[in-house]
C-alpha cells in the first residue's frame, strides 16, 4: 500500500492511503510532492467569525461583478447616471463594475 502527503499547518505527515479520509475528516489537506492541495479538509477546522464574513462579503461581491458583466456597457452606464457616479465615456466595462460596486458599498 501507497502513502500520501497530508498537511496541517505546518505539520506534514505520510499516511497510508486507507487512512486518508480519517484525516481530512481531523482538518488535513491532502497535498501532492510540490505541495499544492490535492484534496481539502472535510472537518476539524474553525474559522474565525471574522475570517467567515470576510468571506460572505467576497461571496457577495463577486456574485455582484458576474451579474453586472452580462450587462453591456450601455446599461451599466445607466446604472452609474441613476446612482448619480461619475465615469468617463471611454471607461472600461470593468471599471465601469468596479465603480458601481464601490457606489453600492
Amino acid at each position: 500500500m501507497s502513502s500520501v502527503k497530508v498537511r496541517k499547518e505546518n505539520r506534514v505527515l505520510h499516511v497510508p492511503e486507507g487512512q486518508v479520509d480519517k484525516f481530512l475528516k481531523q482538518g488535513y489537506d491532502q497535498i501532492d510532492q510540490a505541495g499544492k492541495i490535492v484534496k481539502r479538509a472535510t472537518g476539524g477546522r474553525m474559522v474565525t467569525l471574522q475570517e467567515f464574513n470576510k468571506l460572505v462579503d467576497e461571496n457577495e461581491r463577486l456574485k455582484k461583478q458576474i451579474e453586472l458583466s452580462k450587462l453591456s456597457g450601455d446599461e451599466l452606464k445607466a446604472k452609474l447616471d441613476e446612482k448619480k457616479i461619475a465615469y468617463a465615456t471611454n471607461d472600461s466595462k470593468e471599471s465601469l463594475i468596479a465603480k458601481i460596486i464601490e457606489g453600492d458599498k
